[in-house]
């Protein structure tokens, strides 16, 4: 009886490892397999760590970085993390933190059109592995306040707040290519402060944080800005919407670094990109809004989005309903595309909460 017991016991645990196999490493490759990737053994290796540790925000994260470089014909993730062992730079070193990009990187201009299921005036691109139907929720109601102007009704963080841009346009990287910065008016934060001044414009108020999620640490990134959404909810129950705004990394040093770009009035502005995932209780809210404002983009101005991702991972948009992440523009559009990029936003976010108020 005890030699049967031990023979299930082992039994179990081959299965329980078989187990942690199939879904570490060859759901990865299958992943890869359908959306036609052919990555090298390091990059399917990290996923597969990624996984096992249980950090499915950070392994999907990695895949979905992985699925923008391949879709563009490369071969290879790359990641622009910061120094984590650096300790605290200077005024005059903040705004060149990160020494991982080499100079002299071509830069790519590429117009983002198509791709993925079409879907009204846009496209989605369906890496979650469910099927899902986006125009029923596109045309879905939102179950969201709106009466009461005098409270806060969005909420802008950044999760990688350090995540900045190019000063100047370019042709190649150089002396003047920096991605990452503290200086809150070169990084993301700046463009954050665009689309609330966007939304404000409009009578929306708006609680935006400026607080620093990524550095020193840039692993605990998503656990500090969790907190911090939390926290704003808890002192700002009315909050509608929690945006949280990144900018995008696309390409490599080897094969060049992509910029995505359109033209809006005969000028440059940095393309968007808006992320929602299932692996959340609230995940049709999220992609409901995420898909009521990439239609209002595109109608207020086209060509202002790229393809709408909807992934197998959750970017903390558990935490409450209409949360969503958007990447404006790459680490090689400049400041001033990607301000303009927000600028737009901000407006067309306006407008779809102007319509709610109207009801």
């Amino acid at each position: 009886m005890i030699v049967q017991k031990k023979k299930l016991s082992e039994i179990f645990l081959i299965f329980t490892f078989a187990m942690v196999f199939l879904n570490s490493l060859v759901l990865p490759l299958i992943y890869f397999h359908r959306l036609n990737l052919f990555p090298d053994g390091k990059t399917v290796i990290l996923f597969s760590v990624e996984l096992i540790a249980n950090k499915t925000n950070y392994a999907f994260d990695f895949l979905r970085k992985a699925i923008e470089k391949n879709s563009d014909g490369e071969s290879e993730v790359y990641e622009d993390k910061p120094d984590k062992n650096k300790e605290e730079s200077s005024a005059s070193e903040k705004h060149a933190e990160d020494k991982s990009y080499d100079n002299n990187v071509n830069v790519i201009e590429k117009f983002y059109q198509g791709g993925g299921k079409k879907v009204g005036n846009f496209y989605v691109k369906n890496i979650s592995g469910r099927y899902v139907d986006f125009e029923r929720y596109l045309n879905k109601k939102l179950d969201m306040r709106c009466r009461d102007s005098k409270l806060p009704m969005v909420l802008i963080y950044h999760t990688h707040t350090t995540e900045s841009y190019l000063t100047q346009n370019t042709k190649k990287t150089g002396d003047n290519s920096y991605f990452r910065t503290q200086d809150k008016n070169q990084n993301v934060i700046a463009v954050g402060k665009k689309i609330k001044e966007a939304l404000e414009e409009s009578g929306v108020v708006v609680v935006h944080s400026e607080d620093f999620h990524d550095y020193p640490n840039y692993n605990v990134a998503y656990q500090k800005s969790k907190s911090t959404v939390e926290e704003k909810l808890k002192s700002n129950p009315n909050i509608q919407f929690a945006i949280d705004i990144h900018r995008d990394s696309i390409g490599n040093n080897r094969t060049g670094k992509i910029k995505p770009i359109c033209k809006i009035g005969g000028k440059n502005v940095s393309q968007i990109m808006l992320i929602t995932g299932i692996l959340c209780k609230k995940w049709a809210e999220n992609l409901t809004l995420a898909l009521k404002i990439q239609s209002l983009c595109e109608k207020m101005f086209p060509g202002l989005t790229r393809p709408l991702l909807f992934a197998r991972t959750n970017y903390n948009q558990n935490v409450t309903a209409r949360s969503i992440l958007i990447e404006i523009g790459s680490d090689v559009n400049t400041l001033e595309e990607s301000l303009s990029a927000g600028e737009k936003l901000g407006k067309a976010m306006a407008e779809l909460i102007k319509s709610y108020r109207k009801r």
